[in-house]
């Protein structure tokens, strides 16, 4: 009876180990990608140099370890079992604080003030963006800093009661001190959304995602439209809400579940009920502004809105100064230093945007690129053309 036993339980094990071998054959399981921030292993092909410096070798065990049959399945049981038993979280840098409220270790990193502050770094950037906004708003343009809100900042009680604050001088406290010291205009949305933070209608961050919640994001893009027109001593067409109060709904959309995503886990967590506006563009006004804007990755629940063609001419998405999405067009080519600099003079407005890990290098290199263009007139800076 044990021998009849061991041998059924061989049988079944064997075939444990087929089903991934006939699943990357046959790819009879659906299968969902897996999401969050890693990059794929491309594969090698096989040549006698390859083959010789052991590239062949090694690029085809990691592909291989990368492509099985049921591997994305096997992933997400995994991580649904280690959280569901141990509250174990198997995504890189994002922590769980109370109340199922998910965080990205960097933002509470710059809340906390575990982030270096580098004094005479931001003062020189102050500098550089005082004399620019200067010099645009000249020929009536507008050159701006703007600070995203934080997550950390936003919901701080709600953190692990290991992520005690280190100290008060941040980056975000330091910039802002610094700007409040110049006559530098920039837009705080990180101050803004904590004052409406008990009066607003609906979450403007949600407990299961990391950026500004798709309402957040509407209120904040009406405003800065405001602030825009309003620096500029001019008119801009303005957002038409449908209705101030959208209705309340259980469903949540990406990205504001871009959080819970990253987990790669089956079920779904919980989360307060959201907002999701209906917003036009009214058409009153001719003057259409080309823009350009260097920014992380919170623009993005804004440039993916449709409101654009009535309010801008031209948008240009600048990510981390290294990759180029414009509007209209998909993903473009990022351009030379000097190419770049050529399209900033069309420009009629030009918005530096950073969330608050990212303050201390706001820009990401453009504001030394655009004070060497258009201050010390220097036609090519050679230490970031060569980035």
């Amino acid at each position: 009876m044990q021998q009849g036993f061991h041998k059924r339980a061989g049988w079944i094990f064997s075939i444990l180990l087929l089903i991934p071998m006939l699943q990357h054959m046959l790819k009879w399981i659906p299968t969902q990608e897996l999401h969050g921030a890693f990059t794929k292993t491309e594969y090698l092909p096989l040549s006698l140099k390859t083959w010789w410096d052991g590239d062949f070798q090694l690029r085809t065990d990691a592909y291989a370890a990368e492509n099985f049959g049921c591997r994305n399945e096997l992933i997400r049981v995994n991580n649904q079992v280690n959280y569901s038993l141990y509250h174990k979280i198997n995504a890189a840098e994002v922590v769980e604080g109370k109340n199922g409220m998910l965080y990205e270790y960097k933002y509470i990193e710059a809340y906390t003030g575990r982030e270096k502050v580098n004094e005479e770094d931001l003062d020189n950037r102050v500098r550089k963006l005082a004399a620019l906004q200067e010099h645009f708003k000249r020929q009536g343009k507008l050159f701006a800093p703007i600070i995203y809100p934080g997550k950390a900042s936003y919901y701080p009680e709600c953190l692990p009661d290991s992520c005690t604050v280190v100290s008060t001088r941040t980056n975000y406290v330091a910039l802002v001190e610094k700007l409040n010291a110049t006559s530098v205009n920039y837009m705080d949305c990180n101050a803004w959304f904590k004052a409406m933070k008990d009066t607003a209608y609906a979450p403007l961050f949600t407990e299961i995602g990391i950026h500004w919640s798709q309402y957040g994001a509407c209120l904040a893009m009406d405003s800065l439209v405001r602030f825009a027109a309003g620096a500029m001593d001019t008119t801009l067409n303005e957002f038409h809400w449908e209705t101030r109060r959208p209705p309340l709904v259980d469903v949540v959309f990406f990205p504001d579940n871009d959080m819970e995503s990253s987990l790669n886990i089956y079920s779904s967590l919980p989360h307060a009920p959201l907002a999701y506006p209906v917003l036009k563009a009214t058409s009153q006004h001719a003057y259409r502004p080309q823009v350009a804007v260097f920014t992380d990755s919170f623009f993005f629940n804004i440039i993916n809105l449709d409101w654009k063609p009535s309010i801008f001419s031209e948008l240009s998405m600048y990510y981390y100064n290294r990759e180029l999405y414009p509007w209209p067009g998909k993903k473009g080519t990022m351009p030379s230093h000097a190419d770049k600099m050529k399209a900033l003079e069309q420009c009629d407005i030009i918005l530096v945007m950073a969330t608050e890990y990212n303050l201390d290098e706001i820009g990401w290199g453009i504001i030394d690129e655009a004070y060497d263009y258009f201050i010390e007139g220097n036609a090519v800076n050679s230490a970031t053309a060569q980035q």
